[in-house]
């Protein structure tokens, strides 16, 4: 059985890599479909924003775990994966569970489309 996630434990979890606590989840990127979770935008508490890829993250124990401190991308490269992805935070994360490969166990069925992709994809 996969181990699954609700997607409202996932925001606002703290963010470990090795040891040490770097942050916290301000937001989760779905990709174009909606389908698949592509990373964990994660605010530290120097104000600086990360990508954390989501195949490069575990949860225990209500906590986002990095594999590696060196996965994380810099905000300054943020845009890539912001402009093509799709924000979760602002639409809500009610009844919305994830598997550990990064699926949505419950399909999102209304559009919680944010962003710069958002408007073109709902368009559509």
């Amino acid at each position: 059985m996969t181990r699954t996630t609700p997607l409202s434990a996932i925001l606002g979890a703290p963010v470990w890599a090795l040891g040490s606590h770097v942050g916290v989840v301000s937001d989760v990127y779905a990709d174009e479909s909606a389908a698949y979770v592509i990373g964990l935008e994660v605010a530290g508490r120097n104000e600086r924003r990360w990508f954390l890829p989501w195949v490069a993250t575990t949860f225990e124990d209500g906590a986002a775990h990095a594999t590696s401190p060196l996965v994380f991308i810099p905000a300054d490269q943020l845009a890539y994966y912001t402009e093509r992805g799709i924000s979760l935070a602002a639409s809500g994360a009610d009844g919305v569970v994830v598997d550990a490969d990064g699926r949505f166990t419950r399909p999102l069925t209304t559009s919680p489309l944010t962003g710069s992709r958002a408007e073109s994809v709902a368009e559509s």
